[in-house]
C-alpha cells in the first residue's frame, strides 16, 4: 500500500469513527450485534412556581423603610404602579430609614406598587415592592351606643341614686 492509499484510507476511517461517535451519542448502539436504539430521557420534574410573598399595607397607613446611606437631606418617595406615580408624604427621613403615608385610595383588591425612593441629587436610593391592601371599612353610627345598664349619671339624673345608696 502506497503512501497516498494510506492517508486516504485513513481520512476514511477517521470519518466514519466521528460519524458513528456521533450517531452513538445521539442514539446510542446496544446489545452485541450493535443495533441501534433511541435513548429516551427522563423529563425534569418542574414543580409549582414560588413566587416571594410581598410584605402589604391598607391604603393611607404610614410604614417605615428600612435603608442605608441615605444622608440627612430629604429626598422624595414615588409610589408607582402601571402608567401612574403618585408622590407619598413622608413623615421622617433619616440615614437609615424613612417612615412614609401611603396615599388613600378607594381600592377593592389589592395592588401591587413599587415604592421608588429618590435621592436629594436625584439618585435612586432605594426600590421597594408593596402589596397595597384595600383601607379598613368604617362603621359610622348616627348616635353612640346605649349602654346595657345605666350609668351613675342617669341614675342620679333619675333621683334614684340617692335612694339606692341610703
Amino acid at each position: 500500500m502506497n503512501r497516498k492509499s494510506t492517508l486516504i484510507l485513513f481520512a476514511f476511517a477517521t470519518a466514519t469513527t466521528l460519524a458513528s461517535h456521533a450517531h452513538a451519542d445521539w442514539y446510542g448502539y446496544g446489545g452485541p450485534v450493535g443495533r441501534p436504539y433511541i435513548q429516551h430521557q427522563s423529563p425534569i420534574g418542574v414543580g409549582p412556581l414560588v413566587t416571594p410573598q410581598l410584605p402589604s399595607a391598607p391604603a393611607g397607613s404610614t410604614l417605615t423603610l428600612p435603608a442605608n446611606f441615605l444622608g440627612p437631606v430629604p429626598g422624595s418617595v414615588f409610589m408607582v404602579f402601571k402608567d401612574i406615580k403618585l408622590p407619598v408624604q413622608i413623615v421622617n427621613w433619616s440615614n437609615e430609614s424613612i417612615t412614609i403615608t401611603l396615599p388613600p385610595m378607594a381600592i377593592r383588591h389589592d395592588v401591587r406598587i413599587r415604592l421608588d425612593v429618590i435621592l436629594p441629587h436625584g439618585q435612586v436610593g432605594l426600590q421597594k415592592l408593596l402589596l397595597v391592601t384595600p383601607p379598613a371599612d368604617v362603621i359610622l353610627h348616627p348616635t353612640a351606643p346605649q349602654s346595657p345598664l345605666p350609668t351613675n349619671a342617669a341614675l342620679q339624673a333619675a333621683g334614684l341614686l340617692g335612694e339606692l345608696g341610703n
